[in-house]
């Protein structure tokens, strides 16, 4: 997942181009279509972060919002 905004309070972000979900976590597929529904829609999200993994914060939720 890219973004434009900046980040904060991640101190394992080595990169800045982004977020990462775990294909290991047993919601990553949840994860996955909850994000390419809001792409293809229009829509914001907001994640929940914990941990770190390929260098960036690692995505354990997502939350999609109406704009």
């Amino acid at each position: 997942m890219e973004t434009t905004a900046p980040f904060t309070g991640q101190p394992c972000a080595t990169r800045t181009d982004g977020y990462h979900t775990d294909p290991a976590q047993p919601a990553n597929a949840a994860h996955q279509a909850a994000l390419l529904m809001a792409f293809q829609t229009n829509k914001s999200v907001s994640f929940t972060l914990d941990g770190c993994i390929y260098g960036n914060p690692k995505i354990i939720g997502v939350f999609v919002t109406n704009n």
